[in-house]
């Protein structure tokens, strides 16, 4: 079974393509129930997926530094996450999108193969094949930002989208070519060693292009990971989008696009482009003063997370920028809890709100929420402590691991950005809360729905994890580092 694991990707594909063609042959079915049976399968394929990676990840020789430092940890933890929230979305999206009308088993296909991309793309070592995958990753998510053909600001996202995201990819195309013109080598590996080794020679040619191909990857990388100032379009992708897809491109292109970043900066360009850190230090605390503010002023529930996603971006950038291991494994841990604190945010707006999530407006929809189920309401508002970094919370342990790295590598500038962005995120996390407890008005309110045992289970085990932190941050902080230490030594 070990040696099955080591394939679980092509596994996925395999699953993938045999529940298309069984969709196709069997699209005569009753559409309800087809739709039911697409996504419970879907659910099957991911469960055994994750299953077959669980497994790869606790095979591993445990004390085996030579194997522990090696990449395939780092990539067996991305892409269990990667699959974990995707598995999320299909399962608590179900009730959303037959609410919103979205009856189309395309849906749950597109997702399974957007997924199984990013698993590809987080192994992938050859810029042809990261570029390939890069665009099947697009095409995907262009139809699934559109999947709502009902809804006119659906279609405008998607095409929103498709027409920035097609621009980014422009950028990472010319640096990818001028890289191998450079290298003469398409092996990111090969790259890496070819620039350490001849980046000392006395050549303008040479190191002009390097930083020629240095920046259009760069501004290629951070326009897909929505970072300032080149976020200008995602409040209204997020808006536009279902809510089921806005969880999704919310969370799993964050991740994947940052690991390999992350990849393309410490194995290729740290030691190369001396400028390169400076340059991400102004992409970071543009993020957090950008995204901080803007979310400032926002009344709408989605496009405050995506204004809190900039932000966020904006502290992960800082730690990777320094380009040290403590710094980097910080962010891992940043990352990680960011994600595990914004999942239960959306599972609630796609299951309890019976409104619409496009007119979740913050002050009239949540006002008085608690009145109606208060012990729901505890565990929502405990999130939104957590991502403003409230004592005894999740959020607070990343956010005070992350400055004080900062403060222990000297980076004071960076520090006094974040903790001024730190404290008027307060603002905008406490106020949702306030509203939810202290603010009632009858006429605007939302009703919720009758809260599924399993949703509220899952919320639940959430809340535990955001209490309860404490007592496995030193696994979890063993584990960000030894991801840390696997771009330096693996």
């Amino acid at each position: 079974l070990y040696e099955i694991s080591l394939f679980s990707e092509w596994i996925m594909l395999f699953l993938i393509f045999s529940l298309l063609v069984w969709a196709i042959i069997c699209s005569s079915v009753e559409r309800v129930i087809f739709i039911k049976q697409v996504r419970y399968y879907s659910i099957v394929i991911l469960l055994t997926v994750l299953y077959l990676m669980l497994y790869n990840f606790l095979g591993m020789e445990y004390g085996s530094q030579v194997h522990y430092l090696s990449q395939n940890l780092s990539n067996c933890v991305i892409e269990m996450l990667i699959i974990s929230v995707t598995l999320c979305v299909i399962y608590f999206g179900y009730n959303y999108n037959k609410k919103l009308g979205i009856v189309a088993y395309e849906y749950y296909i597109i997702m399974l193969f957007c997924a199984c991309s990013f698993c590809f793309f987080i192994s992938a070592n050859n810029l042809i094949l990261i570029y390939v995958l890069i665009e099947l990753q697009s095409i995907c998510t262009y139809v699934l930002v559109s999947i709502n053909r009902n809804s006119k600001s659906s279609v405008e996202a998607g095409i929103k989208y498709y027409i920035l995201s097609a621009f980014s990819s422009v950028f990472l195309l010319f640096g990818f070519s001028l890289l191998y013109g450079i290298c003469g080598t398409l092996s990111v590996p090969d790259i890496s060693i070819f620039l350490t080794e001849y980046h000392s020679v006395e050549n303008d040619y040479f190191s002009y292009t390097v930083v020629l191909s240095m920046i259009f990857i760069n501004v290629g990388f951070l326009f897909k990971l929505y970072a300032a100032p080149l976020h200008f379009w995602v409040s209204d992708i997020y808006e536009g989008s279902p809510t089921s897809v806005t969880m999704f491109i919310s969370t799993v292109p964050i991740i994947s696009y940052l690991y390999m970043f992350i990849k393309f900066y410490i194995s290729i360009f740290s030691d190369v482009v001396y400028f390169y850190s400076n340059m991400l230090f102004y992409f970071s605390i543009l993020s957090i003063a950008l995204g901080t503010f803007g979310a400032l002023v926002q009344k709408k529930v989605k496009k405050l997370i995506a204004y809190s996603s900039i932000s966020s971006i904006g502290y992960i950038l800082t730690g990777v920028s320094s380009n040290t291991v403590l710094l980097l494994q910080h962010s891992f841990m940043f990352l990680f809890i960011y994600i595990f604190n914004v999942l239960p945010v959306f599972i609630f707006l796609l299951n309890y709100s019976k409104q619409d999530a496009h007119n979740v407006n913050i002050s009239r929809s949540f006002s008085g929420l608690f009145i109606q189920n208060k012990l729901l309401f505890t565990l929502y508002a405990s999130f939104f402590f957590s991502l403003a970094g409230i004592p005894i919370f999740s959020g607070f342990f990343s956010k005070a691991y992350l400055l004080s790295g900062l403060c222990e590598e000297h980076y004071f500038f960076l520090l006094s950005i974040c903790i001024l962005g730190t404290v008027l995120s307060c603002y905008y996390y406490v106020k949702v809360i306030k509203i939810i407890y202290y603010d009632y008005l009858p006429s605007k309110t939302i009703v919720i729905s009758k809260p599924e045992y399993f949703t509220f289970f899952t919320i639940s085990m959430f809340f535990l994890f955001n209490i309860f932190f404490l007592f496995i941050f030193s696994w979890i902080s063993d584990l960000c580092e030894l991801m840390a230490l696997s771009f330096y030594y693996g």
